[in-house]
């Protein structure tokens, strides 16, 4: 038979902070009965002995009840456990996480069966718990303590502690428990890790070879991610939006209203006697719902947990939650919500006019008569790629709009160019209507890109954007912050020479000279490394995925492919036996995509530039231009001394700059401030 001396939610092993008891009437009780019937839930009946102070607690299964009696069933058979000559019985006990009722009678009868009582005119309710206990079931822990590790099962929890059955087999370990030391503390339910914290052992039992372990969380926040000075401005949205989830404890589905919510996060409210969120807590499925048709599926985990500072609402406790994961487009979808609450001219990834987009283009300056005279010859594939995109909002493209009373006034997009790296481009403002629109673009990109880097499902490592070193806004704003931050592994930059080739129909790559094109070796990819790091030792290579332990972005392409665009890359080198002389990193993407075509383009990185003529050079892109272009393509060469020192002719240069998200604080910071003091000045 299952003889305990505690049941699944009965005693109190927490500290008692307060007991309060009150008469509750046979009604009451009634239903109370029938509600632990419906769940299937147990209860417990007490024997006392009648000489000693001894008690047996026994599961017993009520019975449905409309009237005065009552049947309790046994869960097991309790054979020769009650000696009714020594025990008699006192009273049955049923709990419901926050107060146990108990009730007895003189009006009793014990059979095979189970027990039958007649139910008394009241009993008596006791509220011993500051917080609700909540049942638990299937949910193993672990728990490891000195190197020690102890399994066992997940029983029941309050927002204050914790109670774990051991297994049998690590019964014997528990004499090892060190009552001054905390725990390292693991849930795992069938599929997912949903607790991690720390604990400290509040009581320990072990009897007749079963053992459990009352534990209590050390603290009421987590440090998810490294301390942050520039932090999302939480917002307030009416209606507010509700938390919808399976609780990964107990089974509930759950549903909370949000009080705020950001990019990186948001919070909620329970009830303080009745929490269940503990913080470390991880919700693998949860729904943010705005409406029926506006739902955000994401994965969550509790980073704190506080009495709420408002007078009204002591009694509640805020919860704050911070995202794990989510996919590209459900991040566009909250992001776009939370952007049109702060401002109300601000939109990303809305369906955009196809006519007014482009009159805003050509309106703006922003592509000018030459760059223009290169896309024109492709102007219906580019009007047609733009609606799909404009339309469609595919994953590897993010843009935001200032529009006021339908009128497009600045715009600026990100484009997934590699596996982890995202190309800020586009950026376009009308200074003629309003001299902010192109700020206000500029800065909410930003903060898009520091909510997205967090999300692993959009793959943003890095941050990069090309510029012309003479034009002074970008030189201000990003070289600024490459100069204050003075960290190369923080963020660097590049200067290319660039140019644009075009394939003699006749001529050809004569490979019977020394110098011959090779597909690139992971040794040519260790040499390339190697002449990065000494002549700049920068993210460039990083960001573009191609160092040795790279994937080459493989996956990029087939993401490419599900919006029915392209992006491929072929990666070779320029050997002259078994020297390096070059790379060439064949980029392709539709034309277009990025108006300056400099994400369809070759970039050549020189590692032996004496080896390199001019005219090899010259005759090795036309071969590549020739493979893998359709007439011309643009190039890129780094380093531009080599193109100076060689007289190899280009147009103008380009830097590119990079940053990673180690030092995404003082990036943002740094952006903000800067583009607000600009946005003050105009």
């Amino acid at each position: 038979m299952d003889r305990l001396l505690e049941i699944e939610g009965t005693g109190s092993p927490e500290p008692i902070i307060q007991k309060n008891t009150r008469t509750i009437n046979r009604k009451n009780l009634i239903n109370r009965l029938n509600y632990m019937n419906f769940q299937d839930r147990d209860i417990i009946s007490v024997f006392k002995h009648r000489q000693y102070n001894q008690h047996i607690n026994i599961k017993v299964r009520p019975g449905p009840c409309n009237g005065e009696m009552l049947h309790c069933s046994w869960i097991t058979l309790p054979e020769d456990e009650i000696d009714q000559r020594n025990f008699v019985f006192d009273h049955l006990q049923l709990d419901d996480g926050m107060s146990t009722i108990s009730f007895g009678s003189d009006n009793y009868t014990l059979d095979d069966d189970g027990l039958n009582i007649m139910l008394p005119e009241t009993g008596l309710e006791l509220i011993s718990r500051r917080a609700r206990r909540h049942s638990c079931k299937n949910i193993r822990a672990q728990m490891i303590q000195n190197g020690i590790i102890y399994k066992g099962s997940l029983k029941s929890f309050s927002t204050e502690s914790v109670r774990v059955e051991m297994d049998s087999l690590y019964n014997q370990n528990i004499s090892f428990l060190n009552m001054e030391e905390s725990m390292t503390v693991t849930f795992i339910n069938s599929q997912h890790i949903v607790f991690s914290g720390e604990m400290k052992i509040f009581k320990h039992s072990d009897t007749e070879g079963s053992a459990e372990i009352i534990l209590m969380p050390l603290y009421d926040n987590i440090h998810r991610f490294k301390h942050q000075e520039e932090r999302f401005t939480r917002i307030a949205i009416i209606p507010g939006p509700n938390l919808s989830f399976t609780h990964p404890l107990t089974g509930q589905v759950k549903n909370l209203l949000i009080s705020d919510i950001s990019g990186s996060g948001f919070s909620v409210e329970e009830e303080l006697h009745d929490g269940s969120l503990l913080p470390g807590m991880i919700i693998p499925a949860a729904e943010i719902v705005f409406s029926e048709d506006v739902k955000i599926l994401c994965k969550i985990q509790i980073i704190y947990r506080a009495v709420s500072k408002e007078r009204e609402k002591q009694s509640a406790l805020k919860i704050g939650i911070c995202f794990l994961d989510m996919t590209p487009r459900d991040h566009a979808r909250l992001m776009a919500i939370v952007f049109q609450a702060q401002n109300k001219y601000l939109y990303l990834g809305r369906e955009v006019d196809n006519e007014a987009f482009w009159q805003f283009i050509f309106e703006s300056g922003f592509i000018y008569p030459k760059k223009y005279s290169h896309l024109s010859q492709n102007k219906d594939a580019i009007r047609k790629m733009y609606r799909k995109i404009y339309s469609h909002s595919p994953e590897v493209y993010k843009y935001i709009t200032y529009q006021d009373k339908g009128r497009i006034l600045g715009h600026i997009a990100m484009l997934r160019v590699y596996e982890k790296a995202w190309l800020l481009h586009h950026h376009a403002s009308s200074s003629v209507h309003n001299h902010n629109a192109g700020v206000s673009v500029m800065v909410t990109m930003a903060d898009y890109a520091y909510s997205a880097h967090r999300i692993p499902s959009l793959h943003l490592d890095y941050l990069m954007i090309y510029y012309r070193p003479e034009n002074k806004f970008p030189a201000r704003v990003f070289g600024g912050y490459r100069k204050l931050l003075g960290n190369k592994k923080g963020c660097s930059e590049d200067d290319f020479a660039y140019t644009e080739i075009t394939a003699d129909r006749d001529g050809f790559f004569d490979e019977t000279d020394s110098a011959h094109l090779v597909k690139s070796t992971a040794r040519d990819l260790v040499d390339l490394k190697g002449f990065y790091s000494g002549i700049s030792g920068g993210l460039m290579l990083k960001a573009m995925d191609i160092l040795p332990s790279s994937s080459f972005n493989k996956d990029i392409t087939s993401v490419y492919k599900r919006d029915n665009l392209r992006r491929d890359f072929e990666i070779i080198s320029l050997k002259k036996g078994d020297t390096l002389l070059a790379v060439f990193l064949i980029d392709r993407a539709d034309t277009g995509i990025n108006m300056s075509e400099l994400a369809n383009s070759i970039k050549v990185f020189i590692v032996t530039p004496r080896e390199v003529t001019k005219e090899l050079l010259s005759n090795v892109i036309k071969e590549l231009v020739r493979k893998y272009y359709e007439g011309s393509a643009r190039v890129l060469i780094y380093p531009v001394s080599y193109a100076d020192e060689q007289g190899f002719p280009y147009e103008k240069k380009y830097t590119l700059w990079i940053t990673g998200f180690d030092f995404t604080d003082k990036y943002f910071k740094f952006i903000r401030r800067l583009l607000r003091m600009q946005k003050t000045n105009d």
